[in-house]
């Protein structure tokens, strides 16, 4: 756990500070090379579960009952795609219910092209 709070609670400023962090670090990691660029478009189950504020195994299940984010692969191998999951993050804080997220995250990704 990065916080240094009683987990799993992080204080405002330790939640802005890891935020940045993020921001900071995957805007240099597109930046880097073409190959590096597509390798951070796929996710590892882990990496999209970190980004969703989630476990791994709740994400699993999200994917298989309401087939989103779709995943490449199946298990602890399952891959999924970046736009996806940021898009679900996005609607995830926008919303009360996961199925109104996932509603909202598919019309992003439409309405993005």
């Amino acid at each position: 756990m990065f916080c240094t709070g009683s987990a799993p609670f992080c204080s405002r400023f330790e939640l802005a500070f890891l935020w940045r962090s993020f921001t900071v670090t995957h805007v240099s990691v597109n930046a880097t090379s073409p190959v590096a660029n597509a390798a951070a478009q796929e996710l590892s189950c882990d990496e999209a579960a970190h980004l969703l504020g989630t476990s791994a195994e709740v994400l699993r299940t999200w994917s298989l009952q309401l087939a989103f984010p779709t995943p490449a692969g199946a298990g602890q191998e399952a891959t999924y795609r970046r736009d996806e999951v940021e898009a679900l993050r996005g609607a995830l804080a926008s919303n009360h219910s996961v199925e109104g997220a996932v509603r909202d995250a598919r019309r992003r990704l439409v309405a993005a092209g």
